[in-house]
């Protein structure tokens, strides 16, 4: 039987977010899931390791030992650097090396959760937390994302919402113009704007 492990970490959240009792022993018998594994669930979600530098949360654990790419330089050389990887591949060099994402992955955190909930999660888990971290998460990403991906122009879109109208609405049109005109000649058939 296939396994899914996420309900499983949801029930971890406080009670009031728990199903009921009767609910909660059907969801667990049809997804074999015995009460040993749910705990051992529980324990995961609470002692993740939440990489950060800088201040800002980290892509991943050692992001901040790689090196900075030269955007200004890229950007005058090459009028489109989405598919940045292959840019560098030519060139005989690797986007492994730099401080550089494809798409908005640890933006993408602050798309599904409020900052609210990003702070309460954070601080549940025995990390400090204050009101500037999404910010300063934001700032430190956004000029180092390629958007390789229309999925990074609608996050990007969503997450600048508050804070800045404009370069939100650039985002916005970026994925639609994408989507609708396959800028990124990567016709799938399953063209999409998230919400």
């Amino acid at each position: 039987m296939e396994r899914t492990y996420l309900p499983a970490r949801s029930w971890a959240r406080p009670p009031a977010s728990n199903p009921p009792g009767y609910r909660r022993d059907e969801l667990l018998e049809r997804l074999d899931l015995g009460r040993g594994e749910l705990a051992r669930w529980q324990e995961i979600e609470r002692r993740p390791y939440v990489p950060f530098h800088d201040g800002v949360f980290s892509q991943f654990a050692g992001y901040e030992r790689l090196d900075e790419l030269d955007w200004a330089g890229y950007r005058r050389r090459y009028p489109n650097i989405r598919r940045l990887d292959r840019i560098l591949e030519a060139e005989g060099d690797t986007v492994n090396r730099y401080k550089v994402s494809k798409q908005a992955d640890v933006l993408m955190l602050h798309y599904l959760f409020s900052a609210r909930e990003t702070r309460d999660l954070l601080r549940r888990l025995g990390y400090r937390a204050g009101h500037e971290l999404m910010r300063r998460t934001v700032a430190y990403y956004v000029p180092r994302t390629a958007h390789g991906s229309t999925l990074s122009s609608v996050v990007h879109a969503r997450v600048l919402a508050r804070s800045d109208r404009r370069a939100s609405w650039r985002f916005f049109r970026d994925a639609l113009v994408s989507d609708l005109h396959d800028t990124r000649n990567r016709r799938s058939g399953s063209d999409f704007v998230a919400p």
